[in-house]
């Protein structure tokens, strides 16, 4: 009955325990750690609209082969 809370809360669990911030000192020392979010290259509107796109088609796909296998 729990299988899924407890079997996918485990990457997050192991992926939170080991995060941790940096410190202000080697953060205004290392400004090149977060050149990428400035230049918005893991997120902007191509990202975002790629992933809706993605989105549309898993939900398509699913909708259809269930509905088909019916």
């Amino acid at each position: 009955m729990l299988y899924n809370a407890f079997w996918t809360s485990w990457p997050c669990i192991f992926t939170f325990v080991f995060e941790r911030d940096l410190g202000t000192e080697i953060s205004l020392n290392n400004p090149v750690l977060y050149m990428a979010g400035a230049k918005k290259y893991y997120f902007n509107y191509g990202v975002f609209w790629r992933w809706m796109a993605f989105a549309l088609y898993h939900g398509a796909l699913t909708f259809f082969v269930t509905m088909m296998s019916l």
